[in-house]
């Protein structure tokens, strides 16, 4: 995932809106007393950005190696208290996304880094389908990959 949104970042003219319709929100974890401290969500965030996807409220840095009020508990706690109404607006947003586009438009990046990558069928342009979800949908989307952005920068911020 990290090398994907490294490739957004990169190509910024070339993928600038692969996931224009995207809503993700980010929450950092790892230490501060390693000198990668947050720059796998960090990265994550400005290759999302880069392709077209709008974060929702602030990126939080939790830090394994801070005290009380700015320890890593306590950082996500507020985050997750303050994220609820920002991501509650935009799963109730009527916006449409065209989340097929979204996925036929990373298709040329993801064999560029994969050489024995294979789309699925019913990406491959031409394939018919009105590739619209509501927002709602979306949304469980976008938490999904919000999880998958904790989990990586979780299993990566102390190396």
């Amino acid at each position: 995932f990290r090398e994907v949104c490294d490739a957004f970042s990169e190509e910024k003219e070339t993928y600038k809106s692969a996931l224009k319709g995207l809503k993700y929100a980010i929450c950092g974890l790892g230490d501060s007393s390693y000198p990668t401290y947050l720059k796998n969500p960090t990265s994550i965030d400005q290759g999302l950005t880069a392709a077209g996807g709008e974060r929702i409220g602030d990126m939080a840095a939790a830090d394994a190696d801070g005290l009380r009020e700015k320890g890593q508990d306590a950082t996500i706690r507020r985050w997750v208290e303050d994220i609820w109404v920002p991501l509650a607006k935009a799963i109730c947003s009527e916006d449409q996304v065209d989340t097929k586009a979204m996925q036929v438009n990373t298709i040329p990046l993801l064999a560029k880094l994969d050489p024995d990558y294979t789309p699925p069928k019913e990406l491959v342009v031409g394939a018919g389908g009105n590739g619209g979800l509501s927002s709602t949908i979306l949304g469980v989307a976008g938490l999904s990959l919000v999880v998958a952005a904790l989990a990586v920068a979780t299993s990566t911020a102390n190396m």
